[in-house]
C-alpha cells in the first residue's frame, strides 16, 4: 500500500512538471536607433511567422505584447533603413531589445507624376468629342471656322468671303441638327449679329466638338451634334491685341484684357473685335456673263461689288473673383452689330445694288459661380428661356442673360 501511494505521488509530480510552457507569454520592449543613438520612426517591427507586429514611435521605441515563450526572430524594415533581424529566446515575462540599424541608400531610377489635361479629361468622358486647342493659333491670322474645318469629321462650307452664310457638317449631319454654343449658351441667344467668325481665336480657350450624343448641360435638340466654344476666363492681369490686313481690303482686329485687385477681388474684363472686308474678289462661271446685243452670252471674269461686310462687338464684365461668397460674380454687357451687303439672290444672274442687311444685339448678363454647394444650376434668359439643372455635389453655377435685338433689311 505504501509503495502504491509513493508511485502515485511520483506520477502526479512528473505529470505537473512535464506540462509544456507555451501558454506563458512575455512583453518585448526596445528601441530602433542609428549608430549615433538617434531613434528611427515608423519602422515596422514584426515577429517572423506570426501576426504580432507594431510600428516604432517618434523616439524609435516599440513594444511587442503577448509574445509566447520560445525562440523567435524579430524583423525590422522601413524605407529609411536596411532590413534587419534579431533572434531572441523568450524565457521571462519582459525583455528589452535595443536594435541598431543602418540607413538605406535609395536609388530611384524614375518618379512619374501623371495628371490628365483638361482636354484629355473631356475626351474620356464617354462622348464622341474632339477638343480643339487654340493656343498655337491665337497669335496668327486664323478664323474660328478655319480651325473647325481642320478637325476630323467636321466640314465647314462657306458660300463666299468674310460674312457669308456658313453651314456646319458633323459626320454627315448639318443644318438645324447641329447647334452652336458659347460657354454652354446657345449662340442664338446673343442675336443675329453674333457668329463664330466674330470671335477671334485669341479670345477662345478651346472648342469642344460633340458628334452625336451631347452632354446634359448643352440642353438643346441637337440630334447631329454640337459645337461648344469656351472663352478664356483667366483672372491674371493681362492685355492682348492683334491686327491683320489682307486681300480684298480685309481688316481684322481684336483685343482682350483683365485687371484684378488682389486685395478686394474686384475684377474688370473687357474684349472686343472688328472685322471688315470689301469681298471684291474675282468670280466666273455659268451666271457670270454679259448679254450681247444679238442675245448671245459673253462669259467673263468679273470682280464682285456691293458685297462688303462689317461686324463689330465688345464685352465688358465687372465683378468679383475668388472671394469668400463667390468664386466668380460678374455683371456684364455684350453688344455687337453686323452689316452685310447683298449683291444678288440665289444665283448671280441678276445683280443688286444698294441692298443690305443690318442687325445689332445688346445682352446684359449676370453670372455667379460658387463651389461647396449641393446643386449646379444654370439659368439662361434671353429671347427664349433656358434652364439647365444638373445634380452635382458641392457646386452652384448660375447665368442669367437678357437680350435686346434689332434687325433691319433693305
Amino acid at each position: 500500500m505504501r509503495f502504491f501511494c509513493i508511485a502515485l505521488l511520483f506520477l502526479t509530480i512528473f505529470h505537473v512538471s512535464a506540462q509544456p510552457t507555451t501558454h506563458l507569454v512575455a512583453t518585448v520592449n526596445g528601441t530602433v536607433h542609428f549608430e549615433g543613438g538617434t531613434g528611427v520612426e515608423h519602422v515596422t517591427v514584426r515577429v517572423k511567422n506570426s501576426t504580432i507586429a507594431t510600428l516604432s514611435d517618434a523616439q524609435g521605441g516599440f513594444q511587442l505584447p503577448n509574445l509566447p515563450f520560445g525562440h523567435h526572430e524579430i524583423l525590422f524594415s522601413s524605407v529609411e533603413i536596411k532590413p534587419t533581424s534579431v533572434k531572441l529566446h523568450v524565457n521571462k515575462s519582459t525583455h528589452s531589445v535595443p536594435v541598431q540599424v543602418t540607413k538605406a541608400i535609395l536609388d530611384l531610377a524614375e518618379v512619374q507624376v501623371v495628371q490628365k489635361t483638361e482636354k484629355r479629361e473631356i475626351e474620356t468622358q464617354g462622348f464622341a468629342v474632339n477638343v480643339i486647342d487654340t493656343k498655337e493659333v491665337a497669335t496668327r491670322n486664323f478664323q474660328t471656322n478655319e480651325l473647325l474645318d481642320r478637325t476630323v469629321g467636321v466640314r465647314v462650307r462657306q458660300n463666299g468671303g468674310l460674312g457669308s452664310a456658313v453651314t456646319y457638317n458633323l459626320n454627315g449631319m448639318s443644318g438645324e441638327s447641329v447647334r452652336i454654343f458659347i460657354d454652354g449658351i446657345p449662340i442664338s441667344t446673343y442675336g443675329a449679329s453674333f457668329s463664330l467668325n466674330s470671335i477671334p481665336p485669341s479670345l477662345i480657350e478651346r472648342i469642344e466638338v460633340y458628334k452625336g450624343v451631347i452632354p446634359a448641360h448643352l440642353s438643346d435638340d441637337a440630334l447631329g451634334g454640337a459645337i461648344n466654344v469656351i472663352l478664356k476666363k483667366g483672372m491674371s492681369n493681362n492685355l492682348t491685341a492683334s491686327v491683320s490686313y489682307g486681300s480684298f481690303n480685309t481688316l481684322q482686329a481684336n483685343f482682350s484684357g483683365t485687371h484684378r485687385n488682389a486685395k478686394s477681388g474686384l475684377t474688370v474684363k473687357a474684349s472686343g473685335f472688328y472685322n471688315y472686308s470689301d469681298n471684291d474678289y474675282e468670280v466666273w462661271g455659268k451666271f457670270v456673263r454679259n448679254i450681247l446685243p444679238n442675245g448671245r452670252y459673253d462669259y467673263v471674269r468679273a470682280r464682285r461689288f456691293n458685297d462688303a461686310y462689317r461686324s463689330v462687338g465688345g464685352q465688358v464684365e465687372v465683378g468679383f473673383t475668388d472671394v469668400k461668397w463667390a468664386d466668380q460674380f460678374f455683371i456684364g454687357y455684350n453688344g455687337s452689330s453686323d452689316y452685310k451687303e447683298i449683291q444678288h439672290g440665289t444665283y448671280m444672274s441678276i445683280p443688286y445694288k444698294g441692298r443690305f442687311t443690318e442687325s445689332e444685339s445688346h445682352v446684359v448678363s449676370l453670372n455667379y459661380r460658387k463651389k461647396n454647394f449641393l446643386v449646379s444650376l444654370s439659368v439662361n434668359a434671353g429671347k427664349n428661356l433656358f434652364i439647365n439643372t444638373v445634380c452635382l455635389p458641392l457646386k452652384v453655377s448660375t447665368s442669367v442673360l437678357f437680350l435686346f435685338s434689332i434687325a433691319r433689311k433693305i
